[in-house]
């Protein structure tokens, strides 16, 4: 299974493909208290619902280093928080930060702090999202070789980005 994903995330990089998106309805619960929500890229979202527990996969990405975008949804009170690690490296804390023109529930966008710089495409990357507080809630995240390049929040376009899964 292993080759297989590196090999598609090879030949996704010789192709020219630069995003990539990982739902965290995909990811392997750690601790119990994980809900999910009729809402998302896929329909689904999940939220926590308790502090501490986690969500961890495992990926394999080409080469290269990528800009890190989270999509929370906020209802705009600023205490919903989870923390996303890469490789046991913090990129930052994310969920129900104050948005502009605000209308509740909201799906937005935050990017990481950090780009995440792949040296060698046969090891894989570790993500974790850990629930700092109740309810915090994450959609997915995506990936990009372009720094320039952000996320759309219409969820047909996002399913355009090829969906990574876990080498697990």
């Amino acid at each position: 299974m292993k080759k297989m994903l590196m090999a598609l995330a090879m030949g996704a990089a010789l192709c020219g493909a630069a995003e990539f998106r990982i739902e965290a309805t995909a990811m392997e619960e750690v601790g119990e208290g994980w809900l999910t929500h009729c809402s998302g890229t896929q329909g689904k979202m999940r939220e926590s619902n308790a502090k501490n527990i986690k969500l961890t996969g495992t990926y394999i990405l080409p080469q290269g280093q990528y800009a890190v975008w989270v999509r929370t949804d906020t209802n705009n009170e600023n205490w919903r928080k989870l923390q996303l690690k890469i490789n046991g490296a913090s990129f930052g804390k994310y969920g129900d930060e104050k948005v502009k023109d605000y209308t509740k529930p909201r799906k937005h966008w935050k990017k990481a702090l950090l780009p995440l710089k792949v040296e060698d495409a046969s090891k894989p990357i570790k993500v974790e999202i850990i629930a700092l507080s109740q309810y915090g809630r994450i959609d997915c995240l995506v990936l990009s070789d372009n720094p320039n390049f952000v996320p759309s929040n219409d969820n047909a376009e996002l399913e355009e980005i090829e969906e990574i899964e876990s080498a697990e």
